[in-house]
């Protein structure tokens, strides 16, 4: 199901501040599973790319230590059961 289905969209995250923020509100609502956010791999070139510009991710990131993880999927999800709120990949459903 996509986010626009339910007048929603992935979130774009440019910070620490905003990747806690995305974090505690998911806790705060007992959300388990891990969040969907705006990051995708281009089919083009395999670049990891922001959903609402298509630049590539640059700048802030908070993915795992071994991204992307090998046939994960390629959009990202952050992981809500770690305090951390890193970022994998996963699939897109």
């Amino acid at each position: 199901k996509k986010c626009s289905d339910d007048f929603g969209s992935l979130a774009t995250i440019n910070s620490a501040q905003e990747n806690k923020f995305f974090w505690r509100s998911a806790v705060s609502q007992n959300i388990v599973d891990d969040i969907h956010i705006g990051v995708y791999q281009s089919s083009e070139d395999g670049s990891w790319k922001w959903i609402d510009d298509n630049k590539n991710v640059t700048g802030y990131d908070n993915f795992v230590g071994a991204f992307p993880i090998h046939g994960g999927g390629k959009c990202v999800g952050m992981l809500t059961e770690s305090s951390n709120a890193q970022w994998t990949n996963e699939d897109c459903d």
